[in-house]
């Protein structure tokens, strides 16, 4: 399991095309790096979150990915299809006044379809605005947030980076946070023990 030389069946918990094209990017450079040698198929799927639309705690947050994995992992055991359901989640913890992204995976074979492993990884995570802090426990999403920040009445265009961009002056970007945090989720669904001490 750990290199199929199958072609890989992934669904994205998501109809979000930057998240679906983080998955298709990382699973691009795995197979030029050796894995997937069978080649992968990418699809999202609409999956509610089951948590808030701005997760307010790291748990709220890495659950809302595991809900959007395992209703992916669902949708491959309906087709009765082996390979991972990906689920991808930002939020923000207020306590920590910092914001961040969780995936979850679960990966699943036509041996154990009842049954996912789910591999978890958290991005790096950013320190909040205060001010934002405040509009976050009024309600605002982060969404609306940074819709406010790009008509300039709260602070600055991030630029189309997301959140992470604005917060780091367009030193890195949504897409640069999640695709480490997707590499290291789906490489330790790729990879068992054997292999692991092989390389």
């Amino acid at each position: 399991m750990a290199r199929p030389s199958y072609k890989l069946n992934i669904i994205v918990g998501t109809a979000n095309e930057l998240k679906i094209g983080g998955v298709r990017l990382v699973c691009g450079k795995l197979m030029a790096a050796g894995f997937l040698q069978g080649g992968f198929e990418v699809t999202g799927v609409d999956i509610p979150s089951g948590v808030s639309r701005t997760p307010l705690t790291f748990k709220e947050t890495e659950q809302g990915a595991i809900n959007r994995a395992q209703g992916a992992w669902q949708a491959l055991k309906e087709k009765g299809r082996e390979g991972m359901g990906v689920g991808i989640e930002a939020g923000v913890d207020l306590r920590r006044q910092e914001t961040g992204t969780f995936v979850a995976v679960a990966r699943v074979s036509k041996k154990n379809l009842d049954a996912p492993t789910i591999f978890i990884a958290q991005s790096a995570t950013f320190p909040l605005f205060k001010k934002h802090v405040a509009f976050l426990k009024e309600g605002m999403s982060l969404g609306e947030i940074l819709r406010a920040e790009s008509k300039g009445r709260l602070h600055s265009d991030s630029g189309g980076g997301g959140y992470d961009a604005l917060v780091t002056g367009g030193v890195a970007t949504r897409e640069d946070v999640l695709y480490l945090a997707l590499l290291s989720a789906i490489i330790r669904s790729l990879r068992d023990q054997k292999i692991y001490h092989e390389l």
